[in-house]
């Protein structure tokens, strides 16, 4: 008992040796794990950031190639376009419509353009895109305008981004110069790329949750970014931009790399490249977050693993340390530990495997294998999925010959000559050739590669990609057999259908042969189609089959004539469209007999004519009922005031002279004659100003409605200067119109809005413009008495009043007036109001190009 004891209170020195470097071992050891774990980490760390670098630096590749691309297409139209329109000046001028129809031709061609434009030399756009309803907007005061016009030798100009004047979006254009024949400034054709556009077209790329990609010109104005600019950031035109890139670009660096604030916050990695042929550079940004955040998911596993290891190195060092003399037991604890590493060992290898698994399948679904060979060394380096698609495992080391014999015989010599050959073939080059498997199946492969050369001239490093085809020939083939139900389709049809290839007839279906009077098919094919055409059609249709065959374009549908076999000539009505048959370009033609149509056309055509007299006959009578009303107005103006003017003055001269003789009642019957008579006066001017209103023909121009409308309000405030009313005038309302007419039209509904309202102690009297569907709507607006909308449709009828006389003064001209002018400016006029809460009175004026469709909406 007293042993136990003892050793209890100090331990013999095996032990404390035993336990000391039992510590010290684990310590180590675990330190080593930490510090191999901290190694790994920083290598992921390392690994990411490199693969970040290099995923950004091809992206801007890829857009530096694919911007070029798309700025030398619009470079190639605008050269086509420029050289068509000094073709065209040389020879007399420029023709509008087959300018436009061949600007519009070149836009066509390429899908990321908006609009191509031709000015003359004051910048006014006249053909192409848009130009085909009226001149549009100058654009005399844009930079790549003033360039053009200032610089004889100016080549291709891309402008700043604007603020498109008639697309009404951000824009940004390129533009060549255009000269007259004796080389003088003749204006500029201008091609025009969507800023929206082009920023949605980056969203294609995979920048991760917080990427940018940005493309700005050499002076860091921003012309497209995806993400599109915020409101509260530096938007579209500006040249705010990183430090580092504004140093880079201003000393002239073409490529680089740097960091800087990510546009939504955080920190991104950007690559940047010029490109080769133009003033522009394109930024490629990934946020850190984005590609952080798997290596701290991949991190937090390995800090999980060491911390297990740690804890399971504690817990060992604890048990043995308290069990180390029941060595059996601590063996079956080591083992057990060791089954739990082995556990977890297993599991990262199967999450391996699955990864491995993944990767192996989209390289398989994809169909892609990658190569790089070194000519010198004669080192291959090969995807698994090369492999795959040369029927070789990769397992076996294969070499460049072994991929090479794969090669189907008849193809490997033209295969060989573009890979290190004698001959340098264009770089890159792209080529499709067969595959003979050894199993004796034949692989279609595309491939694209490129090769260096040394400064010996020999070829020093090969590298491509090739891709598997062979299903897209597969579906050519179901295509070929398409292609032969469609011929049986045609073959029944009955529709007259043939084909022609090289200008002969290639195919005829039962129809055709019966309209053209053949008996059978052999007595057409392969005779030349013109014959059949009628000679006063020959230019017309062969500049339509040039069309079908070599341009590929579609033709509009045509009326014209057709021979029988008989040479008896028959109308018809043909349409076309670009066909290969059988491998060859040409055009499938459907045709129908419009006999029976144009007889109906030729009895449409007299009944018009027939019309056309009645119209005539009835414009003459309408003419002579004119100047009897001309007759009848100066009659009425210059017959029937002198004796209201009798009435009226001799009315005035016994009230004035007789006063005393005449009793209160004589008085007030001498006071309504006057009142009656200065009425009838005053009806009298109404209807004579309509008269006139509708006779006088309009003389358009542009009209400040605002002006007009603060000239009339001293005049109404003239003549009842007791009144206090409010005017509501808004500023700068223009329209196109006859300034005097629409000063009756203001005049009018002002003194209208000005009497409906002598009740009112606090009146309000208001005119303005609102944004209507189809043009602008002009109002005036007052608080007035208002009026029952059940009876509205008077109000604009000559005489037709809704308040009685006692009430309010009037004639019921004014309305019907106003309503005269504005129909005779091709507009409306229309009314909204309720008892006790006002009238609004709405007019439209279109501009004199359109006419108005449905009402404007107002609300």
């Amino acid at each position: 008992m007293t042993e136990i004891d003892t050793d209890r209170s100090s331990p013999p020195a095996a032990p404390r040796t035993f336990i000391a470097r039992l510590v010290i071992g684990m310590v180590l050891l675990n330190l080593f794990v930490i510090g191999l774990a901290g190694f790994s980490i920083y290598q992921t760390w390392r690994q990411h950031e490199q693969r970040v670098i290099a995923t950004t630096e091809n992206l801007s590749h890829s857009l530096e190639l694919i911007i070029t691309n798309m700025i030398d297409k619009a470079d190639v139209a605008l050269r086509a376009v420029v050289d068509e329109a000094e073709k065209q000046l040389a020879t007399g001028g420029i023709d509008e419509a087959s300018m436009t129809a061949f600007a519009n031709r070149q836009q066509a061609r390429i899908a990321q353009l908006d609009g191509i434009r031709l000015t003359d030399a004051r910048g006014i756009p006249r053909y192409g895109t848009g130009t085909t309803s009226g001149p549009l907007p100058s654009i005399a005061d844009r930079d790549y305008f003033a360039n053009a016009r200032q610089d004889r030798n100016a080549g291709l100009f891309i402008s700043q981004p604007i603020f498109g004047r008639f697309t009404h979006k951000w824009i940004f254009n390129v533009s060549r110069r255009l000269n007259r024949p004796d080389g003088t400034f003749a204006g500029i054709a201008f091609a025009t790329f969507s800023v929206n556009d082009l920023s949605r077209s980056f969203a294609n790329f995979d920048l991760g949750d917080h990427g940018v990609i940005a493309l700005r010109r050499a002076d860091l104005s921003l012309i497209a970014q995806y993400p599109y600019p915020k409101k509260d950031s530096a938007g579209i035109g500006s040249k705010t931009a990183p430090r580092e890139l504004r140093q880079a670009i201003r000393g002239g660096v073409a490529g680089g790399l740097y960091q800087s604030p990510c546009p939504d916050g955080g920190t991104c990695a950007y690559s940047f490249r010029k490109l080769a042929a133009y003033p522009l550079y394109v930024v490629v940004g990934r946020a850190c977050s984005d590609y952080r955040s798997e290596w701290r998911g991949e991190a937090a596993k390995v800090v999980g693993l060491v911390a297990l290891f740690v804890i399971g190195s504690a817990v060992t060092t604890r048990l043995i340390y308290r069990h180390w003399r029941r060595e059996q037991q601590a063996q079956a604890e080591l083992v057990r530990h060791r089954e739990q590493l082995q556990e977890l060992v297993a599991a990262r290898t199967t999450e391996l495997e699955v990864k491995n698994l993944q990767l192996r399948e989209a390289q398989r679904i994809a169909h892609l294998g990658s190569w790089d060979y070194d000519h010198r060394a004669g080192r291959l380096l090969q995807s698994e999925e090369l492999g795959r698609i040369f029927d070789i495992d990769p397992a076996g080391d294969p070499s460049f010959q072994d991929f090479v014999a794969r090669v189907h015989p008849d193809d490997r010599a033209r295969v060989m000559a573009g890979a290190g050959g004698p001959t340098r073939p264009p770089s890159p080059e792209a080529l499709t050739y067969r595959l003979l498997l050894p199993d004796g199946r034949i692989r279609y492969v595309y491939e694209q590669r490129e090769t260096l050369y040394g400064d010996d001239g020999q070829p020093a490093r090969s590298a491509g990609t090739v891709q598997d085809i062979t299903d897209r020939r597969l579906a050519e083939d179901a295509l070929r057999k398409s292609e032969e139900r469609f011929r049986l389709l045609v073959q029944h049809a009955p529709v007259a259908i043939f084909v022609q290839t090289d200008w002969r007839f290639a195919f005829i279906n039962p129809m055709a042969l019966r309209l053209f009077g053949a008996d059978s098919a052999d007595q057409l094919l392969g005779r030349p189609v013109m014959e059949r055409f009628h000679p006063d059609f020959h230019e017309t249709v062969c500049q339509r089959i040039r069309s079908l065959n070599d341009e590929r374009r579609d033709v509009p549908p045509l009326e014209q004539l057709y021979l029988r076999l008989d040479d008896t000539p028959f109308p018809v009505e043909v349409s076309a469209t670009p066909f290969v048959y059988e491998g060859r370009n040409g055009a499938l033609i459907y045709f129908q007999d419009v006999t029976e149509r144009r007889r109906a056309k030729e009895e449409i055509l007299r009944l018009n004519t027939d019309l056309e007299e009645r119209v005539r006959l009835r414009t003459a009578e309408l003419e002579a009922a004119n100047r009897e009303l001309e007759a009848f107005s100066y009659s009425v103006s210059h017959d029937l005031r002198a004796p209201l003017r009798h009435i009226d003055g001799y009315s005035k001269l016994l009230l004035e002279d007789y006063l005393e003789k005449l009793d209160a009642e004589g008085c007030h019957f001498l006071d309504r004659i006057r009142a009656g008579a200065q009425r009838m006066g005053q009806l009298i001017d109404d209807l004579l100003q309509l008269a006139d209103v509708s006779r006088q023909e309009v003389q358009r121009g542009s009209v400040d409605l605002s002006e007009l409308a603060r000239a009339i309000v001293p005049e109404l405030r003239q003549m009842q200067p007791e009144r206090a009313v409010s005017f509501d005038i808004a500023g700068g309302v223009t329209a196109t119109g006859d300034p005097r007419l629409l000063r009756l039209v203001m005049e009018n509904l002002l003194g209208n809005a000005w009497k409906y309202t002598g009740k009112e102690p606090a009146a309000v009297i208001g005119f303005g413009m609102l944004a209507g569907e189809t043009g602008h709507v002009y109002f005036v607006r007052d608080n007035g008495v208002g009026l029952d909308m059940q009876y509205v449709d008077k109000l604009f009828r000559p005489f037709q009043r809704l308040h009685s006389s006692a009430d309010f003064s009037g004639t019921g001209i004014g309305l019907a007036t106003v309503r005269r002018i504005v129909q005779r400016h091709g507009g409306e006029v229309w009314v909204e109001g309720a008892p006790g809460q006002g009238a609004t009175f709405f007019f439209t004026l279109p501009d004199g190009k359109r006419r108005p469709g449905r009402r404007p909406t107002t609300t």
